[in-house]
């Protein structure tokens, strides 16, 4: 596939130094990006020449009239160029294929890589398989290369996918200040940052962490600041400002369709679809692209249930042992009689329609801190309502998260009771809340036949609320704040949990997946 994919690259180029074959043809359709040179050019060239055809506009430059795109892809955290760059030829999160900066010191060897020094071509710091283990000079070549498919009659057998690794935002601050409850970086524990991140489970990755609102950067003193007059990049990668570049286009991808965002650990599986060949372990979520392909070759599944509620029914409800006493029922009343206690769920068991507020009071149930108490109370008592009325009401599921050795992966109990101080007290190093609408507002969760809406939280089970400076905020906005950092796509929660939602739904499971990974995005503030 390696060798194919070359000769691709080379044909395209061998061909592309040729000029096309001089018609006359006023159109750009099927030849966006041709460096052909007839009456009108359709490549990028021919706005600094002046003589583009008159639909170069709507046929090369607007993506949605040509196969399809996303307005912005989510790059994985950090929003550094080598960390994505192999992110998105792995499917794995930095975390998981060592690539965790620009910048990197491996405190087992004793080793450092940058993108300067000879350690780049040190295979010790690949982690992960990539499906395309190099390239060069991509920019320079996608003219030749289309003009090449065209002239071999090959530009529409061939899947293009055209991307970027992250978007630079401009305008970043010359100082910074940290001597108020508003200042514009917070410190972290690695084990205290967003869950949607995956940034913690590696060595590379250093134990404290500063997060920058946007338009701010960190430096130890004035002479490191970076890019002070020009782009910059490594901030949230939920930040408008830091949403990333896809277009599909080939006979493989839909035509003349946008999809919402999604993040680009997904995108090996979908090269691997495109090629026909079986991706290696990765974090993407197989099938989750699937709405962009005109013949999903991946049919995804809901995983097997692997535990089934226990039942024990009461065989027997009278004592077998002679406890040396008896008594006559006759003329007692009802209330002496004996009575069946089970303490196990029964085979008929018909639930109580309130039952399913007793989820509200699952703090009575596991240990939760004191003023964790008070950003919960707020969230049920206060945010819940809002998003019940404006969502014209919402499914609730919430419940703890057990996270000892950080890895974003569901603890079991044995590693539990392994990894915790206190094995008879497990205090939940998370907490979690699922929220489900109707995308159809007019209707409600319950009657709700079509797609389906989610926001999810993670939020970090802490002692107190310094990360959010609550003392010098005044009615309790920041705790909307803090839920908001720490939203999460459904997926983080299934991963953490071991639980697997909407199992009962109709749509496909792949549309199921689309809801899953979904995580959406904000404007810089």
């Amino acid at each position: 596939v390696l060798s194919a994919c070359v000769l691709t690259i080379i044909l395209g180029c061998i061909f592309g130094l040729k000029p096309s074959c001089s018609r006359d043809v006023k159109t750009c359709k099927g030849r966006c990006f041709e460096r052909t040179f007839g009456n009108c050019r359709c490549d990028r060239d021919c706005v600094k020449l002046g003589n583009c055809c008159l639909d170069f506009q709507e046929a090369c430059i607007q993506p949605e009239k040509c196969g399809t795109y996303t307005p912005n892809m989510r790059p994985v955290y950090p929003t550094k160029t080598f960390p994505n760059h192999y992110t998105i030829v792995t499917g794995l999160y930095p975390e998981s294929h060592g690539i965790i900066d620009n910048k990197i010191y491996d405190p087992h060897r004793n080793a450092s890589f940058s993108l300067k020094n000879a350690e780049k071509f040190n295979p010790q710091w690949y982690q992960g398989q990539p499906v395309i283990l190099a390239l060069q000079r991509v920019d320079n070549i996608v003219g030749m290369l289309m003009d090449g498919l065209k002239q071999m009659n090959l530009h529409k057998c061939l899947n293009i996918i055209l991307l970027s690794d992250h978007v630079d935002y401009q305008h970043v601050t010359r100082q910074l200040t940290c001597i108020d409850p508003d200042q514009h970086f917070k410190a972290f524990m690695k084990e205290f940052l967003p869950k949607r991140f995956h940034y913690v489970s590696n060595d590379r990755i250093e134990q404290v962490h500063f997060y920058l609102d946007p338009q701010w950067q960190l430096a130890r003193k004035p002479s490191e600041v970076k890019y002070c007059n020009g782009g910059f990049h490594g901030s949230d990668n939920r930040f408008m400002s830091m949403q990333a570049l896809f277009i599909g286009f080939g006979p493989g991808f839909k035509f003349k369709t946008q999809v919402d965002p999604f993040e680009n650990i997904e995108i090996y599986n979908l090269i691997c679809d495109l090629l026909g060949i079986t991706p290696a372990y990765n974090n993407g979520t197989h099938g989750s692209l699937n709405h962009l392909l005109k013949n999903p070759v991946y049919v995804p599944r809901h995983p097997e249930e692997e535990s089934h509620p226990s039942v024990y029914p009461l065989l027997k409800t009278t004592s077998s042992l002679d406890i040396g006493c008896s008594c006559d029922l006759a003329g007692l009343p009802i209330r002496d009689f004996q009575q069946q206690l089970n303490h196990t769920a029964s085979e008929d068991l018909r639930k109580d329609t309130k039952s399913s507020y007793e989820a509200l009071f699952n703090s009575n149930i596991v240990p939760m801190y004191h003023e964790f108490k008070v950003l919960w109370n707020y969230f049920y008592d206060v945010l819940l309502p809002k998003y019940t009325l404006a969502r014209n009401g919402v499914n609730v599921v919430s419940g703890p998260v057990f996270d000892y050795d950080s890895n974003g992966l569901y603890d079991t109990p044995e590693k539990v009771k392994r990894l915790t101080r206190d094995p008879e007290v497990l205090v939940p190093t998370h907490y979690f809340i699922v929220l489900t609408s109707c995308k159809n507002i007019s209707q409600t969760p319950l009657q709700c036949e079509g797609a389906l809406d989610a926001l999810s939280f993670i939020v970090p089970h802490r002692p107190d609320n310094s990360e959010s400076c609550a003392r010098h905020k005044h009615d309790f906005l920041w705790v909307e704040e803090r839920m908001r950092f720490h939203t999460a796509r459904v997926r983080d929660v299934e991963l953490l949990t071991g639980l697997s939602f909407y199992q009962d739904r109709k749509q496909p499971v792949s549309d199921i997946l689309q809801l899953k990974t979904y995580l959406p995005t904000f404007p810089m503030e």
